[in-house]
């Protein structure tokens, strides 16, 4: 092994080790019933580095991501660590479902977008049609009664797959 490829290693080793010491430490506060804390960040930031952490577990799957950040670059209160545990979920789970399909060109498509008040994460994949009824019990997942709800819908794709989009609310937004 020569010493470049060496170094990348160790680089990526240390970052893993770090991500997974914020794992632990996010897991003790959830225990100790802590707020989470939030701080203005970059969505298209955050979901970069989501896509990147995912992107570098694929060794065993050919997926194609397609992805494309909002060029307003939204500030919206997040919890770093949080939020990019959630879109990797979400890319994960995405992964899995092409992956029992057996798709023949699997893909995830994530587009950030923004209006005047929120900014939207959507992930989307290119798996097959989904049965009424088996999109009905996914999505009875996501119902929520209160006005501030949870801020992700689940919804078909409009040629298969399903899409899930997060809804954000921008810090500052008029």
């Amino acid at each position: 092994v020569d010493d470049e490829l060496l170094t990348e290693m160790l680089i990526k080793i240390v970052f893993q080790t770090r991500k997974a010491e914020e794992i632990v430490t996010s897991v003790r506060s959830y225990a100790k019933e802590q707020k989470l804390k939030k701080s203005p960040l970059s969505v298209n930031e955050v979901v970069t580095e989501a896509v990147k952490d995912f992107t570098s577990t694929l060794q065993d799957y050919p997926l194609q991501i397609e992805f494309e950040e909002d060029p307003r670059s939204p500030i919206c209160s997040l919890a770093p660590l949080e939020f990019e545990l959630a879109v990797f979920n979400l890319l994960k789970n995405a992964k899995e479902a092409l992956k029992a399909q057996k798709a023949d060109e699997p893909k995830v498509f994530i587009k950030i977008s923004s209006g005047e008040t929120h900014c939207f994460v959507d992930i989307s994949d290119n798996g097959a049609v989904i049965s009424d009824s088996d999109f009905e019990r996914m999505g009875s997942v996501f119902k929520s009664g209160k006005a501030s709800g949870l801020g992700i819908v689940l919804e078909r794709g409009k040629n298969g797959g399903l899409v899930c989009r997060i809804r954000l609310p921008i810090l500052n937004a008029q």
